[in-house]
């Protein structure tokens, strides 16, 4: 939720809106003293937002947002994830920084 507000800043910043979610430890992040914890605690508070918990299985668009990749996937023949899988093994590894 950190990086989603951090992004979508510009856009959400002086509107009241709510952020429906399927992650409920997140509705009790007023109870934790992990710094790291307090600091989201405190920028989540910045906005004009409602959270709201929405039960995993009742979350149908998380479901299919999560479910496209594995759909393009399974809809590939069989050349083309070879070929995928051969650029896959030819790139380079990035450095991480």
């Amino acid at each position: 939720m950190v990086f989603s507000l951090q992004r979508l800043d510009y856009h959400v910043r002086l509107k009241h809106f709510t952020a429906e979610t399927d992650h409920s430890q997140i509705l009790y992040l007023q109870q934790s003293l992990i710094p790291k914890l307090v600091r989201w605690k405190l920028f989540i508070e910045s906005y004009l937002m409602t959270v709201r918990h929405i039960p995993g299985k009742t979350n149908v668009v998380a479901d299919a947002l999560s479910r496209i990749y594995a759909l393009t996937v399974k809809m590939l023949n069989t050349e083309q994830l070879n070929v995928m899988h051969t650029i896959g093994r030819c790139m380079p590894n990035k450095p991480r920084i």
